[in-house]
């Protein structure tokens, strides 16, 4: 793994390589030569944004001919069109990458927008397939549905869109979740991929309290012990004004779905880790006892301790520790605890390895504790 510019006072490095895939932490319309925000209006912040995402990029020689994947942040769903505007300048058209965009409630110094993508530098001759159909939801801007990589497919956000109408579905809550479900069936199935071959999914929605529909629909999908990674947050908008959006990825190849007792215990049809050849993935954890099963004792930084310690857990079982993490997601619910997450990742992390990381104040999690921690980790 190469490391990217390691920010020693905020513990995170600007990018990671692997191989011919680049990771990059979350980028921000900041000046930097000055480290402030940019003047101008929205659009003037979007180009800077992705124009400090090229910086990264062009470290690891890659470029935004490369990305396949991004997610956008913005403090408000109204400028969502500015975005797609500024992503038809800085992509080209069937070749766009995948993309979920979701309003949160805040962003790192009071910004309004921050993307986070990944990109991937195919060797000569071989190919990534740009997925397309029409029996799921057309694309409604500047992004592809799908995009495979070699035995990955990676899935753009999907939202419960009927794919004969392109309305929003008839039904309730429930059919509203299977809807986003047949959605990325069909894009999968252009990527020659199944529910099956799902191992990670993350669950945007506008009101924790359907949780639970979220988990008894996910279990019609996908059987019991090959169910997926999951994140599940409450976010403050989507496009449209719809209560739900789901993405994923899958692996046409062999998976190996991890289970331990050390961390934080399932609560609902989810896996813990999956290991796939040298790769470790995590679903998001929470600050959970593993011995009672609660929320930890102690203050914020305890909770954040537990966080990591209950991802520590679950790579040991994939033959993975902190060294090996190279990407982290932090979903919070108030961005002024972030200071405290910065203390303890130092303590986690070597500052000549930090892994790349966002971090989002979302409405609310579950059980409404204040810290979720995701991370991906490689063996070299």
């Amino acid at each position: 793994m190469e490391f990217l510019n390691s920010l020693t006072d905020d513990a995170y490095s600007e990018g990671v390589k692997i191989d011919q895939f680049v990771f990059c932490a979350g980028a921000r319309p900041v000046d930097l030569k000055t480290g402030t925000v940019i003047n101008g209006d929205f659009r003037t912040k979007v180009r800077c944004t992705l124009d400090n995402v090229k910086r990264v990029l062009h470290q690891a020689n890659a470029s935004l001919e490369n990305v396949f994947s991004t997610y956008v942040y913005v403090r408000n769903m109204a400028d969502r069109p500015i975005v797609n505007e500024v992503f038809k300048e800085y992509f080209k058209e069937r070749k766009y990458p995948n993309r979920v965009i979701v309003e949160v409630s805040r962003l790192l110094d009071n910004q309004d927008i921050e993307i986070v993508c990944s990109a991937y530098m195919p060797k000569a001759g071989e190919e990534v397939k740009y997925l397309t159909t029409q029996q799921g939801q057309i694309p409604t801007g500047p992004f592809s549905q799908g995009i495979k990589i070699g035995q990955y497919v990676f899935c753009s956000g999907v939202r419960p869109i009927d794919s004969t109408t392109q309305k929003l579905v008839v039904g309730d809550f429930r059919q509203r979740v299977r809807q986003c479900f047949d959605n990325l069936k069909a894009v999968l199935a252009e990527g020659e991929a199944t529910m099956d071959d799902v191992f990670t999914t993350i669950v945007y929605v506008r009101n924790m309290a359907d949780r639970p529909i979220v988990n008894e629909v996910t279990r019609e999908y996908f059987r019991e012990g090959n169910f997926p990674l999951r994140i599940i947050v409450e976010i403050s908008r989507l496009n449209e004004d719809h209560d739900l959006e789901i993405e994923c990825a899958a692996y046409l190849g062999a998976k190996d779905f991890l289970t331990t007792r050390k961390g934080q215990v399932p609560t609902g049809p989810f896996s813990q880790g999956v290991k796939i050849g040298h790769y470790v993935y995590c679903s998001g954890v929470r600050p959970i006892d593993p011995i009672t099963q609660k929320l930890v004792e102690g203050d914020f930084e305890k909770r954040v301790c537990q966080c990591l310690d209950n991802l520590g857990a679950i790579m040991a079982e994939g033959g993975a520790d902190f060294s090996d993490v190279y990407t982290t997601t932090v979903y919070l619910r108030n961005m002024s605890n972030l200071p405290t997450v910065h203390k303890v990742f130092a303590k986690y992390f070597d500052e000549n390895s930090y892994p790349v990381r966002h971090n989002i104040e979302i409405n609310r999690l579950n059980e409404d504790h204040d810290i979720e921690i995701a991370c991906s980790a490689y063996l070299e």
